[in-house]
């Protein structure tokens, strides 16, 4: 290499002590560019499109509920694709879940109290005439208890009600009350009273 300010003579010195003393001049490196690989473009395109919103679009292309039983292929959603212990019982046809070995039987329960028992029916008729108002009692056995009753009117009914129908004050029997209405009746009636009477346990 030759300039023309002197400097060859300078660079020929130094070319020729390199080859004496074997000295090593370190020489600037050249940069030179390649051009790049297929890989490298797609890895490009691919992240140019994820930053401008283009992945989000084709997330949310479809509506929301809109993939279904008819949209899913035969078979499509299997054991490895649900996560474990995330279904119950519900979510299952009935009988395909097999039931349980029978469980072994509890300790008896406590003796429970005595019920009822001769359980009767009885009646009674009040006089029968055009007076009114009359009343019917019926009681019960001894040693039972009225546990239902009631009363009717019998006779010619015109004008006439039924105005009471309890059980007695001690609870061993029913009372029935009839009455006439302002119309008043000419002809007889009577009161009939009856009572459904057990035997309760204290």
């Amino acid at each position: 290499m030759r300039r023309a300010d002197g400097a060859d003579r300078v660079l020929l010195h130094v070319s020729g002590l390199r080859h004496e003393h074997r000295l090593l001049v370190k020489s600037r490196p050249v940069m030179r560019l390649s051009p790049p690989s297929p890989a490298l473009v797609v890895a490009c395109l691919a992240l140019a499109v994820s930053l401008t919103g283009g992945a989000y679009a084709v997330s949310t292309a479809l509506p929301r509920n809109s993939v279904g039983p008819a949209q899913l292929k035969a078979n499509a959603v299997n054991s490895a694709k649900v996560q474990n212990r995330s279904l119950r019982a519900a979510d299952f046809a009935i009988g395909q879940i097999p039931k349980g070995p029978q469980g072994p039987a509890g300790a008896a329960g406590p003796q429970g109290p005595p019920g009822t028992s001769g359980v009767q029916q009885t009646s009674s008729t009040g006089p029968s005439n055009s007076t009114g108002p009359k009343s019917s009692q019926v009681d019960c056995p001894s040693g039972k208890r009225a546990i239902g009753g009631g009363g009717t009117l019998l006779g010619t009914t015109t004008n006439t009600f039924l105005s009471t129908s309890r059980p007695s004050d001690a609870g061993t029997g029913w009372i029935a009350t009839g009455r006439e209405s302002t119309g008043g009746n000419a002809g007889n009636w009577a009161v009939q009273a009856w009572v459904v009477c057990a035997t309760v346990a204290p």
